[in-house]
């Protein structure tokens, strides 16, 4: 029924149909007529299957304007990650591509990538290795995770990669192609590399060095041994060794103390220098004897994590000072059963050095001089007669 709306004048009729899909409300679709009674409910029916396209038509560019919201969130993601991100189609033609793709082949948007394959850019065996690997993702759905790969850019520096290829499939879940994801590892295979050259060059080194060197973790569990290190051990190899520690090779009375040294050692953080220790050689059962020093060492933090040991044999050393000190002594008894005065006169320190045989010719003995050694002067003034002094001061 039409009544004055004095807000529209001109109004004689008007139908107000809401534009729904479902239950919501999307809208009104509002006619207005300058004549009474001209629209009808034929009008009505008209409007209302008019209402229900718009209905749908509203609702299709919201799900169109989703979609493209989603796409423009997709693309900013992949475009801000800094790996390379792209996704294949059967025929390994690419059908997405992210920034970092497009860098790496130097185009200037992932748009000129398009329909492109690996063939496109990559010499010809590069790229059938790359689409071998592909095809176990494309024909048998098996996923290809983490796996690392020579890649060339596009001025033709070598790079390294990791990457990760996975199925692409549809709603009925039949594979269309691919979606991959690969990063830069160039930085860190060449941090490796380095690694494993200054790794070489120390472990030629050591194992060229004429003494023990070796690490202990902080429980004086072998890490590193070099090779003279080893054949003292027994053992062929540095595997062999590593893990183990010194109760697994030594006597325990021995192992027992160079553990509560080594830990020691490290508890207090102060290194150890030149100690005499007895060994036993492994792989001839013979006991020697070496000087060892033991070095913590210490992480970032400073926490001390292990030690670096450097053994040194000396058993010939030992041998020869021992049978010198035999010597001595034999010379001494000797010396005693002849009863023959013995001297020697030590230039550069100004002193002279005698025996007990010395001493009594003068009937006195080492005791009552001060000791066996005695100065130029002392020994002029206590045993040279006056007369004698100049002659002797010549000497």
């Amino acid at each position: 029924d039409w009544r004055p709306n004095p807000y529209l004048p001109g109004t004689r009729g008007e139908l107000a149909v809401p534009i729904k899909l479902r239950e919501e409300v999307l809208g009104i679709l509002d006619v207005q007529s300058d004549r009474v009674g001209a629209l009808t409910d034929e009008d009505r029916l008209l409007l209302e299957g008019l209402c229900g396209q718009i209905a749908i038509a509203m609702e299709s560019q919201r799900l169109l304007d989703n979609v493209q919201q989603s796409e423009r969130l997709m693309r900013t993601l992949i475009d801000a990650i800094p790996d390379h991100i792209y996704a294949k189609d059967l025929e390994g033609r690419l059908i997405l591509a992210n920034s970092a793709e497009a860098r790496l082949h130097g185009v200037d948007s992932p748009d000129l990538l398009i329909g492109k394959s690996d063939f496109d850019f990559y010499p010809p065996e590069l790229a059938e290795r790359y689409r071998a690997s592909e095809l176990p993702v494309l024909h048998d759905g098996l996923s290809l995770l983490n796996h690392e790969e020579p890649n060339v850019d596009a001025t033709g520096q070598l790079h390294w990669s990791t990457t990760t290829k996975v199925p692409l499939r549809n709603q009925e879940g039949r594979i269309v192609g691919l979606v991959g994801s690969t990063r830069d590892i160039t930085e860190r295979k060449q941090t490796e590399q380095a690694l494993s050259e200054e790794h070489t060059r120390l472990r030629t080194l050591i194992d060229n060095l004429p003494v023990s060197v070796y690490i202990k973790d902080r429980d004086s569990r072998f890490v590193v041994n070099n090779a003279v290190h080893l054949r003292i051990l027994g053992a062929a190899s540095q595997e062999e060794v590593s893990g183990k520690w010194d109760f697994d090779y030594f006597p325990p009375e021995l192992a027992e103390q160079y553990y509560a040294d080594e830990q020691e050692l490290m508890r207090i953080g102060q290194p150890l220098f030149n100690r005499e220790e007895s060994v036993v050689d492994q792989s001839s059962g013979q006991q020697h004897w070496a000087l060892s020093t033991k070095v913590p060492l210490r992480d970032a933090h400073g926490q001390v994590t292990g030690f670096l040991g450097f053994t040194q044999d000396i058993t010939e050393r030992k041998l020869a000072e021992e049978a010198v000190r035999r010597s001595q002594a034999d010379l001494s008894q000797a010396l005693q059963i002849a009863r023959l005065a013995y001297w020697e006169y030590d230039v550069a320190q100004d002193l002279f050095h005698f025996n007990d045989q010395f001493y009594a010719i003068f009937h006195t003995t080492a005791e009552q001089q001060g000791g066996y050694h005695l100065s130029s002067a002392q020994y002029a003034q206590r045993f040279v007669y006056p007369d004698d002094l100049p002659v002797v001061g010549a000497e």
